[in-house]
């Protein structure tokens, strides 16, 4: 699995740093579905989904905050991924093959997140970084 690349930073450092995040939960994760880890790779991808859970968590926030007007679709797009990765758990928690579930979750990090953040967060990162310019460089995440 492909880990963060410095092109898929948005500039807005909390974000930046959680998708660093996720991609290093992720990593772990098809370590362990791939028998290269001694942890659980169910615990790890529950893991994984709670970090997730918090991750777009902040970006609503963040979005709310600056009352950006993509909020609406970007946040159609977290529920789609976070219902997809429940059904990976449960796939796994059923007893699939965890090589096959690895190519799952790979799928869904490589193809589906990538894709997110360098379209969706990045217009987001766009977006916010324009508010707070207007605002005088004030953050809109409610911190100084």
């Amino acid at each position: 699995m492909s880990g963060w690349r410095p092109d898929l930073a948005i500039e807005q450092s909390v974000v930046d740093e959680q998708h660093q995040e996720l991609f290093r939960r992720a990593a772990e994760v098809d370590t362990a579905l791939c028998g290269d880890l001694t942890g659980d790779p169910t615990l790890l991808l529950k893991y994984l989904a709670d970090y997730c859970k918090m991750h777009f968590s902040t970006e609503q926030r963040l979005m709310y905050n600056a009352k950006y007007p993509g909020v609406r679709d970007h946040l159609a797009q977290h529920a789609w991924f976070a219902r997809t990765l429940r059904g990976i758990e449960g796939a796994l928690a059923s007893g699939a093959d965890a090589r096959g579930v690895a190519m799952q979750l790979n799928e869904l990090i490589l193809g589906w997140l990538v894709n997110h953040i360098a379209s969706t967060d990045k217009a987001m990162g766009s977006f916010l970084r324009g508010q707070q310019t207007a605002l005088g460089g004030a953050r809109t995440d409610g911190t100084r």
